[in-house]
């Protein structure tokens, strides 16, 4: 069997899953591939997983477990740091006025 990972429709991993696999009498689970990647992806883009058929579908599985998170992109860690700086500039320039005038 193959498995694929696609990112926003590009394919970002292909492997054999070579088995043996799980055994239902004695709820033993089968062998497992990892893959462990940073992918980008915008607003609206998919992450899919796909198995190909390998024969016959009858008494056969695959499993998927996944772990996917969200990381704030760098740029709107600069914008946040533009923004907190920009108040800084602001009470500096307030505090400024403030002994001016008295």
């Amino acid at each position: 069997m193959i498995g694929e990972i696609y990112a926003g429709g590009t394919q970002i991993y292909s492997g054999t899953l070579t088995g043996p696999g799980a055994d239902l009498s004695t709820q033993t689970p089968g062998a497992s591939e990892t893959f462990d990647s940073t992918v980008f992806l915008t607003a609206g883009e998919k992450l899919s997983f796909a198995v190909n058929n390998d024969g016959d579908f009858f008494n056969d599985s695959t499993g998927l477990s996944a772990v996917v998170a969200s990381v704030p992109e760098p740029a709107s860690w600069a914008l946040m740091l533009v923004g907190v700086g920009a108040l800084g500039g602001a009470m500096r320039m307030r505090r400024g006025q403030g002994a001016a005038t008295a």
